[in-house]
């Protein structure tokens, strides 16, 4: 691996290429475990805004994966029609990988959209330990008018997966999130919790205490006690138990700002789970 690791590592170009590359927005990534590999999933808003595609013209897209120079491997193909969500999926082995999102428009040969990572996948279903839990991060949605609630299936959480990490807080907040290792059966405690994640966040809760500015509502929870069959449904995969969950958050009480979105399952002997992703709002 690169010095640093795969997490730090973007590669600079040491050629004379036939196009020029211009930054596409990072979207949002989603890594849901499986038995034997990580499925992933990115979603971009309006990745071929850059170049300026028009209504019905085709653009390619790629996802490309790379463990290192003699390893360069495309993933997933997909063509598209005008300016829309960019969604493109794939499943990898637990391994870490360098991640290359690329749309290139054949009417505007000289100039291509990148956007590149380093990621370390989750351990599949089989590498966890046989007592160990864990929760995937939790994914944000983006819901056609028809549809009415949060999808608790992966496909369909997937099919809506958000090209953004930046919401209006005027709408609720579709989240979708899985659960490895705890059983269908057992007693667990859920928490779902909005907090604010800025500094000036915490200077105003001490202003507020001392009197100095008035207290702003900046963060919400939600809790409930499971089983329950209303909340999550179990996907079939043997190796372990896995339960998807899905929840509509109303974020229209909180100002506009960086917010951290934390999920916890606590069973009843104790054991538990975290994950946690950060996310913005805006009017």
């Amino acid at each position: 691996a690169p010095d640093g690791g795969f997490d730090t590592w973007w590669p600079r170009e040491h050629m004379r290429l036939a196009t020029r590359l211009a930054p596409m927005p990072a979207g949002q990534l989603a890594q849901l475990r499986r038995d034997s590999t990580v499925r992933i999933a990115i979603a971009v808003d309006d990745a071929s805004a850059t170049l300026a595609v028009r209504s019905g013209e085709p653009w390619i897209a790629f996802l490309m994966g790379s463990t290192g120079p003699a390893d360069v491997r495309t993933l997933v193909e997909l063509t598209s029609l005008g300016a829309q969500t960019l969604r493109l999926e794939a499943s990898i082995p637990s391994t870490p990988l360098l991640l290359s999102t690329e749309v290139h428009v054949s009417s505007r040969p000289t100039l291509s959209l990148r956007e590149r990572r380093g990621v370390t996948p989750p351990p599949t279903l089989r590498e966890m330990g046989a007592r160990s839990v864990a929760l995937s991060t939790p994914l944000f949605l983006t819901l056609p008018k028809a549809v009415m609630n949060a999808p608790t299936d992966a496909d369909s959480a997937l099919a809506f997966l958000a090209g953004t990490m930046s919401f209006s807080r005027n709408v609720s907040l579709p989240v979708y999130w899985e659960s490895y290792g705890f059983a269908a059966s057992d007693t667990v405690d859920v928490r779902v919790r909005v907090v604010r994640d800025e500094p000036s966040g915490a200077a105003r809760r001490v202003g507020a205490l001392v009197g100095v500015i008035r207290e702003r509502r900046d963060s919400i929870a939600v809790s409930w006690r499971e089983p329950d069959a209303r909340r999550g449904t179990a996907v079939g995969i043997a190796s372990k138990p896995v339960l998807s969950r899905a929840i509509q958050l109303n974020v229209q009480q909180l100002p506009v700002g960086t917010y951290r979105l934390s999920l916890e399952l606590r069973r009843i002997d104790g054991v538990s789970a975290h994950s946690e992703q950060q996310f913005s709002l805006r009017d």
